[in-house]
């Protein structure tokens, strides 16, 4: 084979791969966009299922952190509400 065929070659291999590598970012794309719309979804079913409603012109986060935690400092509540109400036992 001469130069300009193995080049040819070459360059058609590069064009396949690219255009393989672009349906692979275009589905990736898909996919987190139907996986926001899940966790919104499911996000107001719950809120709706607990008698909460969203405006509709709140934008929810994009990202979602992966965990959430809320630990609850039992006794620096009973300190506030002991400074604001009086003893609590």
């Amino acid at each position: 084979m001469d130069k300009a065929r193995v080049k040819n070659f070459i360059i058609c291999i590069l064009f396949l791969v690219n255009a393989f590598l672009l349906v692979i970012v275009l589905e990736s794309y898909g996919e987190e966009r139907r996986a926001y719309l899940y966790r919104r979804e499911a996000l107001e079913k719950v809120l709706e299922d607990n008698g909460i409603s969203l405006n509709s012109e709140i934008k929810l986060p994009e990202k979602i952190p992966p965990q959430i935690s809320l630990k609850r400092d039992m006794k620096n509540e009973l300190d506030e509400i002991s400074a604001l109400i009086g003893e609590c036992k």
